[in-house]
């Protein structure tokens, strides 16, 4: 039995309309980062200590008293911030995101520093007067990695619409890559070879892809119930095969995957 303790994080899906239909934001990880080496994701991270700071929570939009969802919530928005430069946070006293320009401004002033931990999040937002957007973030999926792979997370997806002004960009460092495309582009691409995307990416894509618009996909985010995702992972021949519960709602319960393409299991020699 696996006993790998389960880690908290969170990730963002930052989506936005375009003439060819939605598309969202995603980044192609460096090779050599331990977890999901090569993959095609979405912006995200594990927990620190910092994310539950109280003054970080305080300075959090929305009415929630759960800490410890408020702390998710900062972590999505802080990883994203680090992995593509977009800051979910608004001025003081303000219910609009802050503008694209001020945005970039602040990715090319703080960016770095708080990847490298010489400054922190909560010194930013003081410094610039904002808060952040928690409110904004849509709860889309809550996946729970399988119990025998090597590293598990207990990951939250939220998602997040943004204008076409906003300007996404990799770190260079985590991720080598990044790139706005429709969900059922990287799909294709992923079952053409041309693109890596592990199971719980590629079943959050075939659920964005339903959507036409990014309002579509925030109102029903918004009567919607999130079933936490914990595949079952089994094993015919040289595939692998995932097994998901009907209630989760991706429109599926099974999804095989040839073994050598799988990142997390060990391959025969």
């Amino acid at each position: 039995m696996n006993n790998s303790k389960l880690l908290a994080s969170s990730t963002i899906l930052l989506i936005r309309d375009t003439l060819n239909g939605l598309e969202v934001f995603m980044v192609e990880r460096n090779k050599k980062i331990d977890f999901a080496p090569g993959a095609l994701v979405f912006p995200g991270g594990k927990l620190e200590p910092e994310d539950y700071n109280p003054e970080l929570l305080d300075l959090c939009g929305g009415s929630s008293s759960d800490q410890d969802a408020i702390a998710s919530k900062v972590c999505a928005i802080r990883e994203t911030f680090e992995e593509s430069g977009v800051l979910i946070a608004t001025d003081y006293n303000s219910d609009k995101l802050i503008d694209p320009l001020k945005c970039f401004e602040f990715a090319k002033r703080y960016r770095k520093n708080l990847q490298e931990n010489k400054i922190t999040l909560l010194e930013i937002l003081k410094k610039e007067k904002l808060v952040l957007a928690a409110e904004m973030l849509s709860s889309f999926s809550r996946w729970i990695t399988p119990r025998d792979f090597p590293k598990r997370f207990d990951t939250n997806f939220y998602l997040i619409p943004l204008t076409a002004e906003f300007s996404a960009e990799h770190d260079g460092y985590e991720s080598v890559s990044s790139l706005w495309i429709s969900p059922k582009k990287a799909l294709s691409d992923a079952d053409k070879g041309l693109k890596t995307i592990v199971f719980a990416t590629r079943m959050n894509l075939l659920k964005l892809g339903r959507y036409k618009n990014t309002e579509s996909v925030v109102n029903d985010l918004s009567k919607s119930v999130i079933t936490p995702v914990e595949p079952k992972v089994e094993t015919e021949g040289d595939n692998i095969v995932f097994k998901i519960p009907e209630e989760a709602g991706y429109g599926l319960t099974k999804y095989v995957e040839s073994r050598n393409a799988n990142l997390f299991v060990k391959k025969k020699k």
